[in-house]
């Protein structure tokens, strides 16, 4: 199963503590939403994490979407699709805290949706990952709830 820019996706990342954040930059797509419901495949659609004026936040355009992490979005760039595993570890990512977060973009490239691979390398070579960071993730990860 892979997780599309959706209205599912949308709640999925709201009860994980996202807030929809929409009405700030696109006053007219939140208006819509109101009226017709959210159309994933013709609007935009912002989903903040820690603040409605965050730099944290999910950018849903017109069937994609874009993660920013401090203002910048990271790379590849668009996601048409997530995979559960990479979905859990996006969402376990920003419940970390800022420091926690800062260094985990760091030591892996900003590659946070890879980050579940960590628990499976933590599980091979546990002296390895002793920061108080991964498991912070670690016990994150394991609270999300798709």
């Amino acid at each position: 199963m892979e997780y599309r820019a959706s209205e599912a996706l949308c709640e999925i990342l709201l009860k994980n503590g996202f807030v929809d954040t929409t009405h700030i930059p696109y006053p007219g797509y939140a208006k819509q939403m109101k009226d017709r419901g959210y159309d994933p495949g013709f609007m935009r659609r912002k989903l903040s994490f820690g603040g409605p004026r965050g730099r944290n936040h999910i950018l849903f355009v017109e069937g994609s979407f874009l993660i920013y992490v401090m203002g910048n979005y990271i790379k590849p760039g668009l996601f048409f699709s997530l995979r559960p595993e990479e979905l859990k570890s996006v969402i376990a990512f920003f419940k970390c805290d800022a420091f926690s977060r800062s260094k985990l973009f760091s030591d892996h490239n900003g590659k946070i949706y890879e980050l579940y691979q960590v628990l499976r390398e933590m599980q091979e070579e546990p002296n390895f990952y002793t920061q108080k960071r991964y498991e912070l993730f670690r016990e994150e990860f394991d609270k999300v709830k798709l």
